[in-house]
């Protein structure tokens, strides 16, 4: 009897090692999906701005339901694993009672125990039940606390996010007695500006002077209210459908940020954009060579850091041009380059059929007569 009680009580307690590389392997791939999916869920809330003005709402969203998907996956074979080592140590433990009371009916047949020595066996059994199984349970556990799945309140298509108007062409934009400010402090006072279609336009200022602030106002990007009206064609920017607006721009930031993807889905951001073009501004932009550098890999943190300033800043440069946009918003796009390439960056704009509106504080004298220029 007592071997029984004992020995299956050890059994018990070994399963989870005799299914250590079952539950192991189990527990590591849904490690790796839940990682999975932290990163990318990271990588598109830190650049949820580049999300909003690329059109990229619909994809981020369907990468989220795909690395869901996985962890849902690996979520269940991670339980289906458990639930066998816990069924075994259920199972073994009916069977330890099953044995018991078949061999201590056997014993009192023959005369060998009295009742009481079975009821003690059983109790004893009952009493190290508990034990036995919580161990158990304790040597195959981990750590399955998932991690808090934000809202992706700047990806959602809200109607105040949409407005109501779409925008085929955009003819002017028109600001009128613009005034902004945060906590008490007046950042833009009382601007009036047309900016027509086609014409080239550098805004300069002192440092803190607003001009960024004037950029994310136009796009509709900054927080807070403003005094004044800004008009597309004459509509309000509040009554714009911001999608149509912002499949016209193309919004480079001061600050660029890469995406754990691949180059191309960094610069095409799941648009319908042709190889042959896609290569061509890489080219264009002094950038051919990354193509075979990078090719299909997606860029990770290691990856991201060894590129330089000027070429994170023509990265964004590439993604906004690959939208071949009526309207460019520029903020300090040529800040890391050198002056060659920052002279043959502002060439290239200078060419293209469009809007351009360009914050810039290093001048490059020989080209500044081909703006119009708006000081701050």
């Amino acid at each position: 009897m007592a071997v029984i009680i004992f020995g299956s009580s050890i059994l018990i307690i070994m399963i989870p090692n005799i299914m250590r590389g079952y539950a192991s392997k189990n527990r590591k791939n849904y490690g790796e999906a839940l990682e999975k999916f932290n990163a990318v869920q990271q990588s598109l809330l830190s650049g949820a701005e580049n999300v909003k003005v690329c059109l990229y709402r619909s994809n981020a969203k369907r990468m989220i339901e795909n690395k869901n998907n996985e962890i849902e996956k690996e979520e269940k074979r991670l339980r289906n694993c458990q639930v066998s080592v816990y069924g075994l140590a259920g199972g073994m433990q009916i069977l330890k009672r099953f044995l018991i009371l078949a061999v201590g009916v056997y014993l009192i047949y023959r005369n060998i125990i009295k009742v009481g020595g079975l009821l003690v066996a059983v109790q004893l059994a009952e009493v190290l039940a508990a034990p036995a199984e919580t161990l158990a349970y304790l040597l195959n556990a981990k750590n399955e606390a998932r991690p808090l799945v934000e809202k992706y309140e700047q990806l959602a298509e809200t109607e105040e996010d949409r407005g109501k108007t779409d925008i085929n062409d955009i003819e002017d934009i028109c600001v009128e007695h613009l005034s902004y400010g945060r906590n008490g402090v007046k950042i833009i006072k009382d601007v009036s500006f047309t900016f027509e279609k086609g014409r080239k336009y550098m805004l300069t200022g002192s440092s803190g002077s607003g001009k960024s602030t004037f950029l994310r106002l136009i796009g509709k990007l900054q927080e807070g209210t403003y005094q004044g009206n800004i008009r597309i064609n004459g509509i309000l920017l509040e009554e714009i459908n911001m999608d149509s607006l912002y499949g016209k721009m193309g919004i480079v930031f001061q600050e660029p940020y890469l995406f754990g993807f691949s180059l191309k889905e960094n610069i095409i951001m799941g648009r319908n954009v042709k190889d042959s073009d896609y290569e061509a501004i890489l080219k264009k932009l002094n950038l051919g060579y990354l193509l075979e550098r990078f090719s299909d890999v997606e860029l990770d943190t290691e990856m991201v850091a060894k590129l330089s300033g000027g070429e994170k800043q023509r990265i964004a440069l590439a993604r906004a041009m690959v939208g071949k946009p009526q309207v460019y918003l520029l903020d300090e796009i040529t800040s890391s380059l050198d002056e060659q390439n920052a002279r043959e960056m502002e060439e290239i704009l200078l060419a293209e059929d469009a809007m351009v509106l360009y914050v810039c504080h290093k001048i490059i004298p020989e080209l500044k007569g081909q703006y119009e220029m708006l000081t701050f």
